[in-house]
């Protein structure tokens, strides 16, 4: 087969493959075609309005073996420095943002919160956080009352409780 004057205009990674597009005179592409269409269905799809392919990760070295250009691409594909700021920006810039999702909290839960001194929703670990930093503070060890001891472990015990139990 005879393409070596066709050229890869598009090498482009995807989640699950490849986006490629070809250049090159029409009598080029035909043994070109033929090789994407020997794929299996499953392995290839035209997109018709983008005018490429798309060729799966399993099938692309298949193709590279049939299209010296492409082997090319895929070669400097492969020698690529991987760089871990366009894998996180392609990671994020996918993700769509949760609409904010309002919860309600019973007012002895607030109390709570009011008790450990935190601003109500707080997570667990700050809730944990906050009983050991009044603990060592209002413990009766550390010259702190027994009713405030009580009311910081009761606080927090509920808190955790109505936490655990929305998550």
């Amino acid at each position: 087969m005879d393409t070596a004057d066709l050229h890869v205009l598009l090498f482009e990674a995807v989640e699950d493959g490849f986006l490629i597009a070809f250049a090159g005179s029409e009598s080029l592409f035909s043994p070109a075609v033929r090789s994407v269409v020997s794929l299996d269905p499953w392995q290839r799809r035209w997109i018709a309005e983008e005018r490429i392919w798309w060729i799966s990760q399993d099938a692309i070295s298949r193709l590279a073996r049939c299209i010296p250009s492409l082997a090319e691409a895929l070669d400097q594909w492969h020698q690529r420095s991987p760089r871990i700021e366009d894998d996180i920006t392609s990671f994020y810039a996918n993700i769509r943002p949760r609409a904010q999702r309002r919860v309600y909290i019973p007012r002895d839960i607030e109390s709570a919160y009011r008790v450990l001194q935190l601003p109500p929703g707080a997570p667990a670990e700050d809730v944990t956080v906050a009983r050991r930093a009044l603990a060592r503070q209002y413990h009766p060890d550390a010259g702190g009352g027994h009713t405030m001891m009580v009311s910081i472990n009761l606080a927090a015990d509920s808190i955790l409780r109505w936490l655990h139990q929305t998550v």
